[in-house]
């Protein structure tokens, strides 16, 4: 079992923000200030949304993309592509996630980590923290990446602060997920090794695995596709597998265009932003650990 670069959807400017959602991929572009959205299946660009400016995160959540835009974090209908509802962040919102009850948000410059109730679209707590960078939940927690070369761990429940995770020296994580029975993280810093994915293990709050990237810059977003990690990086540009029952780099996808960002769409199908055009990760056949044949 391998995979190969696949098919791609011309967008135009310079996507840097994908998820997907409402059985679309939604993709910011910040040199126009838009959002396109791109049927997977037919390959096509089937709408365009204006007045979105900056180039942070998108997230498709409770049925609606929730897109930063300036200081703020827009929610969009896909039913009429309009905006619903503009909730003030504060400052540089540089990620968001989802937990089944709410939509979470890291806002870098802000220091602070806010929940949005969808039900309201309010903000009903803030965690502060040094510098965000990005936020995950899992495990009974909430999972705060920041730039003090820790990533904070608050209980779910009662937003309390739990324990810090120590990295090394200088080391920034720029994406966090929750999956596979660990907390992963793309991290990044000065010195070798200047690009990593590191595992933790949340019974014991400790780093248990490390895996060197040979990349000099841009390790940024992860996505899963049930059966492996998926991470992008920009010097070498590649879409990287990281096989998470051994923690090994299995896939080493290269081109030139790599940008930051990747996701999953209904099919399981790895998508990411390079250059122009989105693209699409195929299967080219083979046998998972689950024992099933994926073609």
């Amino acid at each position: 079992m391998g995979y190969v670069l696949g098919p791609t959807v011309t967008v135009g400017g310079a996507p840097q923000g994908l998820t997907f959602g409402s059985g679309t991929l939604w993709a910011k572009d910040p040199s126009t200030s838009t959002i396109i959205r791109v049927d997977p299946v037919a390959l096509s660009v089937t709408a365009t949304i204006t007045s979105v400016s900056g180039d942070g995160p998108i997230h498709f959540a409770f049925g609606s993309a929730w897109s930063s835009s300036g200081n703020n974090i827009l929610r969009l209908d896909p039913a009429t592509n309009t905006v619903t509802a503009t909730i003030a962040m504060g400052s540089s919102p540089e990620d968001i996630t989802s937990d089944s009850t709410d939509v979470w948000v890291a806002n870098r410059t802000g220091s602070t980590t806010k929940r949005i109730d969808p039900a309201t679209n309010t903000v009903t707590a803030t965690l502060t923290s040094s510098l965000p960078r990005s936020v995950a939940v899992g495990f009974g927690s909430i999972w705060v990446a920041t730039s003090s070369d820790t990533i904070e761990r608050y209980n779910a429940s009662t937003l309390a602060f739990t324990t810090s995770i120590a990295m090394a020296s200088g080391e920034d994580a720029n994406d966090l997920r929750c999956v596979f029975g660990s907390v992963w993280a793309t991290t990044s810093r000065s010195s070798n090794p200047r690009l990593s994915v590191i595992e933790i293990d949340p019974a014991s709050n400790t780093i248990v695995s490390r895996v060197r990237t040979s990349g000099d810059q841009g390790g940024t977003t992860m996505t899963d596709d049930g059966y492996g990690i998926w991470y992008t990086q920009t010097n070498p540009a590649a879409i990287r597998r990281v096989d998470p029952t051994n923690t090994a780099i299995t896939d080493d996808l290269r081109s030139a265009g790599i940008r930051f960002d990747c996701t999953v769409d209904d099919d399981n199908n790895v998508w990411f932003t390079n250059s122009a055009v989105l693209q699409r990760v195929d299967r080219v056949g083979g046998i998972f650990t689950d024992g099933a044949s994926h073609l």
